[in-house]
């Protein structure tokens, strides 16, 4: 998987990318969201052929994260942009 720019617009937000100044570490573009007090952040990920093969085959997606030790903050994985842009939008 790759991380690519998000493909989606969503108000009162802006685009940045994590990392891009620590070498060690994949930059990672992402649109942040300004108006809420979580400190929500967006980012895309595209799938290989090969990859997409393996999900199709087994269903399965792992998500890695580096905690350092620290708590683990709540995470929200999606498969459609309908889904983020209903999640984002102010009610």
């Amino acid at each position: 998987m790759k991380p690519i720019i998000p493909p989606i617009e969503v108000p009162n937000s802006h685009r940045s990318t994590v990392a891009k100044d620590q070498p060690e570490y994949q930059a990672l573009p992402v649109i942040r969201l300004l108006r809420d007090t979580t400190g929500t952040v967006i980012s895309c990920w595209e799938l290989s052929p090969d990859e997409m093969e393996e999900v199709q085959k087994n269903g399965k997606i792992y998500l890695t994260i580096l905690t350092f030790h620290q708590l683990l903050q709540p995470v929200l994985l999606l498969t459609e942009s309908q889904a983020i842009e209903e999640y984002v939008t102010p009610k």
